[in-house]
């Protein structure tokens, strides 16, 4: 988020930060179903090793507050997908009338940082191209413009590491 905040042009988008620490492990599949679920991973367990039940967990987490399940969307953006399209298909969906709430996963970052081995200033010169670019801040200005409240997080962690195995 320090890159990309200083790449996105100057808006009128009232901002607050925190800091949050993640679950342990900074697994995308344990993060993001928490994030989606609203509930600690030990509510899954038996999805922890994929992402394939957050749309599930984010249909639920909003019915159990009362929006039905067409006004809660949910849109994860694929592999490698291009960023003005991915954006165009949000655009699509949180026009629809009965759009309430809307959980989207941008993964370009998540993919970029895959394939890093320059370390960590290759990972900011690459999320400060893509933020110039300007996809995320199109994005923003979409779902502010339509009247969301936007809440931007992470699924994990990015410090640099080295690993030691797989622990037990």
């Amino acid at each position: 988020w320090a890159v990309v905040r200083r790449e996105l042009p100057s808006r009128k988008w009232i901002t607050e930060e925190f800091g949050l620490f993640a679950w342990v492990p900074t697994l995308t599949s344990v993060s993001r179903q928490s994030i989606f679920a609203g509930d600690p991973p030990f509510f899954f367990g038996q999805s922890l090793d994929t992402t394939r039940k957050e749309e599930q967990h984010w249909i639920r987490l909003w019915d159990d507050r009362g929006v039905r399940k067409g006004d809660a969307v949910y849109a994860c953006q694929g592999t490698l997908a291009d960023d003005d399209a991915f954006i165009k298909r949000i655009i699509e969906k949180i026009d629809q009338p009965r759009c309430r709430v809307a959980g989207v996963v941008v993964g370009t970052i998540d993919q970029m940082l895959h394939g890093i081995v320059n370390g960590t200033d290759g990972m900011h010169a690459g999320v400060r191209h893509w933020a110039k670019r300007g996809s995320l801040g199109r994005l923003l200005d979409a779902m502010v413009e339509r009247g969301f409240e936007v809440i931007l997080t992470a699924d994990h962690g990015n410090v640099e590491g080295v690993g030691i195995g797989k622990p037990n």
